[in-house]
């Protein structure tokens, strides 16, 4: 991706951040997910958009990071000088799952966190999947952040890494809509959540009908306009119970 400027770098990390918390937010209604809360309580919301509860117990804490600066990706160094990697051990050590999102890659967390998860033990991590040089510089440089190599490779198990286009997202988004919910064009809904999803209560309002699937939320102003679709249950949840 091309380094924006200014300005235009910001609209876009946060129309970005929108269409991923959309994404996020409709899994809801695929049944994968009970709620979704933006800006959840303070030892949740560290370092984090927003929490996803999933329907199997687990918890997700999604933190998303539009380009920094002119850089064309991500460095361990920079992810940590960002307070990425601190609230990625803050959250995995809690027992929850961290998914860190951008517009750019952040190539090594991606690649050793999938290899983290791929090992055993710290041991097998190591010896396996960390040859070479430039591996274990990378891998020191997360030692040093998170207190050795056993933390490292525990933490690493919980991190999730993705960076996808901004027109996969609208384009999925799009999708998802058409198949949950009913009452207006798919595009036109995907991306009218997506412009509206800046405010927290806003976005927590629309989790509301999205975890009941049911269109008798009163709506806030802002949200006035959402009282015209209505959520269409998923198989999953529709059988559950």
């Amino acid at each position: 991706m091309s380094p924006r400027a200014g300005g235009e770098a910001a609209k876009f990390g946060e129309r970005y951040e929108g269409r991923w918390t959309v994404g996020q937010l409709l899994r809801v209604l695929r049944g994968e997910a009970t709620a979704l809360i933006v800006e959840d309580e303070r030892a949740l919301a560290e370092g984090a958009e927003f929490t996803l509860y999933r329907s199997d117990g687990s918890v997700e804490l999604h933190q998303v990071k539009r380009q920094p600066g002119m850089a064309a990706s991500w460095s361990l160094v920079a992810l940590r000088d960002a307070g990425v990697l601190s609230a990625a051990a803050l959250h995995a050590e809690a027992g929850r799952e961290f998914h860190f999102v951008s517009t750019i890659p952040a190539t090594w967390l991606e690649r050793l966190s999938d290899a983290a998860r791929r090992s055993r033990t710290p041991e097998a991590f190591v010896g396996v999947h960390v040859e070479g040089v430039e591996a274990r510089r990378e891998l020191a440089t997360l030692e040093e952040a998170w207190g050795g190599a056993a933390a490292a490779w525990r933490v690493l198990r919980a991190v999730h890494v993705t960076w996808p286009p901004e027109r996969y997202l609208r384009t999925t988004n799009a999708a998802l809509a058409a198949v949950y919910l009913a009452g207006a064009d798919a595009v036109l809904m995907a991306v009218g959540l997506g412009d509206r999803s800046g405010r927290t209560s806003a976005l927590n309002s629309m989790c509301r009908l999205f975890s009941s699937a049911s269109g008798s939320t009163a709506w806030p102003p802002e949200l006035s306009w959402i009282s015209r679709l209505s959520a269409r249950r998923s198989p999953r949840r529709a059988g559950a119970g």
